[in-house]
């Protein structure tokens, strides 16, 4: 948190969104933190568990960036990070539909 404060005080407060993975150790009283200070926080490049990102949430996590980048394979088809995102009401979602950060097979 110390960090990010220094980085406001360079871009004078502009700061208003962070992407950070929940599962790494003290993500969750930091999204608190940061979620106290204004900030949008989003989940990414993770391989948290189920448990994990609804902790992420009930800190204040709004945000599913990039949803799929850099998760792990193979993933179960009922219980995984990328369902669990999806079906939570108070997460939005963002998408790179750019054909290399999500790969749809036809």
């Amino acid at each position: 948190m110390e960090e990010l404060e220094k980085f406001q005080e360079v871009c004078e407060g502009r700061i208003k969104c962070l992407t950070l993975a929940p599962e790494v150790k003290g993500a969750i009283p930091f999204i608190k933190k940061a979620v106290a200070h204004g900030m949008v926080i989003g989940i990414g490049h993770t391989h948290a568990t189920e448990e994990v990102i609804e902790e992420a949430v009930q800190a204040g996590a709004r945000l599913s960036c990039h949803l799929g980048n850099a998760t792990p394979k193979p993933l179960s088809r009922h219980q995984n990070l990328i369902r669990k995102q999806l079906v939570m009401d108070r997460l939005m979602v963002s998408i790179i539909v750019d054909g290399i950060h999500l790969l749809v097979k036809s």
